[in-house]
């Protein structure tokens, strides 16, 4: 007969750390006493923007948005067409006509306007082609061509003559959108302007302050969609401001004509090197022609001394 005899097994428990545990505790409470509240910050400055835009957005909004509206229904109405120019041929000025129609207006909700919006569509009649010389304004150019939205094709060619710079063509196409919309930015107390291909630079932004939202502000935007004047916004500039874009312009000015010196260094330097390896090379062709010749003179001159020496002549 076999006895089996159980064994007791002691497991040995730690004890509890209670400080351990407490420290815990506190680490959790600090975290969720921080979390507490920045939920109430962000409760708070939510319920402070949905007051501010009740109080003095919303009623900025629904004025533009009805000027709007009423505007482009009577676009639409007459069918209105106009021109606008871009900077797309060869002069790189404003010479380029586009056809501008199809007046659009938007708003994302009637009673509360959180964004009122106008577009239209510009078409371009015919591709044209713009060449650009160097690599700087070409990539500027490309930029200024991609931000409008417009289709466009861009072939470089390198120019090996002057130190590997770089020419580019561009085939512009197409159509592009241009407008403007107008949207509640509580958060800053203001009502930001967003133009698209407009003005100067195709994309702009302005915060405005709310009393600045009005007829005079609407009247200029309609006036800039039908092209009749090519700014937004009219700012004054100081004396001070004035001399500080001068001088920065300036300063523009001076560090591109120093690319330019620096490119035709360069450009002379890798002349100068092609000169050097030429002359190297027509140097190294004449010793050889040289060496050539001493050597024939010197077999000459053996086979007749030799012919003297022999004692059979």
């Amino acid at each position: 007969m076999i006895q089996c005899s159980s064994v007791a097994a002691v497991i040995n428990v730690p004890k509890t750390d209670t400080s351990s545990q407490g420290s815990l505790r506190e680490r959790l409470n600090v975290q969720a006493e921080a979390a507490r509240a920045a939920e109430k910050t962000r409760s708070e400055q939510a319920s402070a923007s949905a007051e501010f835009y009740r109080t003095h957005l919303r009623e900025r909004l629904l004025r533009a948005a009805d000027y709007f509206q009423g505007i482009v229904e009577d676009l639409q109405t007459i069918q209105f067409e106009t021109s606008a120019m871009y900077p797309f041929g060869p002069s790189g000025e404003r010479d380029v006509l586009l056809k501008q129609h199809d007046f659009l207006f938007s708003v994302d909700d009637p009673e509360l306007p959180k964004k009122v919006s106008v577009a239209c569509t510009c078409d371009l009649k015919l591709p044209v082609s713009r060449t650009v010389q160097n690599l700087h304004d070409a990539n500027e150019f490309e930029d200024y061509l991609r931000e409008t939205g417009i289709r466009y094709y861009r072939h470089r060619q390198a120019d090996l003559s002057s130190s590997g710079n770089e020419s580019s063509r561009f085939t512009v196409e197409g159509s592009l959108t241009a407008g403007f919309h107008l949207q509640a930015n509580p958060e800053k107390q203001g009502i930001d302007l967003h133009t698209l291909n407009l003005e100067r630079l195709p994309t702009r932004s302005y915060l405005l302050q709310p009393e600045r939202v009005e007829d005079t502000l609407f009247e200029r935007l309609g006036r800039l969609l039908l092209r009749e004047i090519d700014s937004a916004v009219k700012t004054e500039v100081s004396p001070e401001v004035r001399k500080a874009l001068q001088a920065k312009a300036a300063q523009r000015q001076r560090e591109r004509a120093q690319v330019d010196a620096q490119s035709e260094a360069a450009s002379a330097q890798a002349k100068e090197g092609r000169a050097s390896r030429h002359a190297q090379i027509a140097l190294k062709d004449a010793g050889k022609k040289t060496k050539k010749t001493l050597e024939e003179l010197k077999a000459w001159a053996e086979r007749r001394l030799g012919n003297r020496l022999d004692p059979r002549e």
